[in-house]
């Protein structure tokens, strides 16, 4: 009975010590580029001032940064290169230390007669990316990009709402009072623009 049980641990310790091999040699790495593939699968990353290049037979070689510039920090990363081989490289990522006022407007503000303007403030990184976004003022109509052109004045006495893009948001309040050769009338109720 022990001998059997002997055998059965032998054969089992054998067949384990083959797999871990097995694995071992889908992973040989080097700093130099052998017989084998000695295709780069990656670069060293931007604001990199001195890397190595680690080769994974027969995958290919890892870019690694060692000193990354001012401002920048080492940051590990990984790729599978297969089922038993993982490449474990550095690239140099910006020092995050966020944004000064980069607050966004709350509501429009008057930029030129007829026209509004709200900024859309975002921060990535150390950078504050601003988004202008331009509208019609109350009482015009139309699209603006430029905060300078592209609305246009409702017809008097007509009024519209902020951001109007169409002249049928553009109407006579109900309550106005207008004259002509016939008389004096007033509105009863918002008379919209036809065209």
């Amino acid at each position: 009975m022990k001998s059997l049980c002997f055998c059965a641990f032998a054969a089992t310790s054998a067949i384990y010590m083959q797999i871990a091999n097995a694995a071992m040699s889908t992973c040989m790495q080097s700093f130099a580029c052998s017989v084998g593939n000695c295709t780069v699968l990656n670069r060293a990353s931007l604001n990199c001032i001195s890397y190595h290049t680690t080769y994974y037979e027969p995958y290919g070689g890892i870019e690694s940064c060692e000193i990354c510039e001012s401002g920048y920090a080492r940051t590990e990363r990984s790729l599978q290169l297969a089922t038993a081989c993982t490449a474990t490289y550095y690239t140099c990522e910006e020092i995050c230390n966020g944004c000064t006022n980069c607050v966004s407007d709350t509501s429009y503000s008057t930029v030129a007669t007829g026209y509004e303007l709200m900024v859309k403030r975002q921060c990535y990184c150390n950078t504050c990316s601003e988004t202008y976004l331009f509208r019609c003022a109350a009482g015009y109509w139309g699209k603006s990009t430029n905060g300078t052109s592209g609305c246009k004045k409702c017809p008097t006495p007509g009024v519209s709402p902020a951001g109007a893009t169409s002249a049928t948001q553009c109407y006579v309040a109900a309550g106005v009072k207008m004259n002509d050769t016939t008389g004096v009338y007033e509105f009863t109720s918002a008379c919209y623009n036809s065209n």
